[in-house]
């Protein structure tokens, strides 16, 4: 099942958006969910005590610690 949502974003927002998403070479939309996913990732870290999300570049090398 799908849903359809529609959205407004500023300017600023959805020039970001575009950005972000000829950086990834994806289409807007698949930024969209890929965001609610690491939100998924990241609100279950809020809600459980001893969770980290680690985000690692491609290479493993850069890591960013969301606590």
């Amino acid at each position: 099942m799908s849903k359809q949502v529609r959205i407004s974003l500023s300017d600023k927002d959805a020039e970001y958006l575009a950005d972000i998403a000829k950086k990834m070479g994806i289409k807007e939309a698949e930024v969209m969910k890929k965001g609610l996913q690491l939100m998924a990732l990241y609100a279950r870290t809020r809600t459980e005590e001893s969770s980290t999300l680690i985000l690692k570049d491609e290479e493993g090398g850069k890591e960013v610690m969301i606590i």
